[in-house]
């Protein structure tokens, strides 16, 4: 009885749920089971609070040249690797569904979490360093179904865009972009010459030939 009661003892931190054992009879779990499952919850939420933040390092250390450390969102898997920012967030898709048959399921649903956690403060880093092809890049890939689902960060980008025309249009296309590769017959395709930005004004956002690549 003794070894019953200290199995079930409840960690610090933990949250306990208390089920009447007669539904949990009926179910056939146990006490046990659903305090494991909530210390595997509190695990879950300690692990992504502990990735806040190091997005921002990480644009930090790429952005100024620093030796990169880049951020590990599993025992075997960290993020990519390399001297574009703007690169990070396709490359991170790519790394995963590349090592998804080696990992379990439990591990992937982590680093998809930790992913966009990172992602979100990575594309924030790139927002103040006036990085928009970047930031376009990390929030389209962390929000679901992309950038133009994330009425937040599309606030933010206004408001830049309305105090300065030229980057405005330089986010417009970063974010077209974005959607034109996210659908097979884009509606919005760049058909038009585009002008060179002695005629306008403004640096058009580079062209990538890459899809999308896009989490299962």
């Amino acid at each position: 009885m003794q070894a019953t009661e200290e199995t079930n003892q409840v960690q610090p931190g933990e949250v306990q749920t208390r089920i009447d054992p007669e539904v949990l009879s009926s179910l056939g779990i146990s006490q046990e089971d659903v305090n494991q499952l909530n210390r595997e919850k509190r695990e879950f939420e300690l692990y992504l609070q502990g990735l806040k933040g190091k997005g921002h390092e990480y644009y930090r250390q790429i952005a100024r040249g620093l030796p990169i450390n880049p951020p590990t969102l599993d025992t075997n898997f960290s993020m990519p690797t390399s001297d574009n920012p703007a690169s990070i967030p396709d490359m991170t898709v790519s790394a995963i569904e590349q090592n998804q048959g080696s990992l379990n399921p439990q591990s992937v649903r982590k680093i998809k979490a930790g992913m966009k956690i990172i992602l979100e403060d990575f594309g924030q880093a790139a927002l103040t360093n006036n990085d928009w092809q970047t930031a376009v890049n990390a929030y389209d890939v962390a929000t679901e179904n992309g950038i133009m689902h994330n009425p937040q960060v599309l606030s933010q980008l206004r408001t830049v865009s309305e105090s300065d025309k030229a980057v405005g249009v330089e986010i417009a296309q970063a974010i077209q972009q974005r959607q034109n590769l996210r659908k097979p017959n884009p509606t919005f395709s760049e058909t038009q010459p585009q002008q060179t930005s002695a005629e306008t004004g403004y640096r058009p956002a580079p062209n990538n030939p890459n899809p999308i690549p896009t989490l299962p």
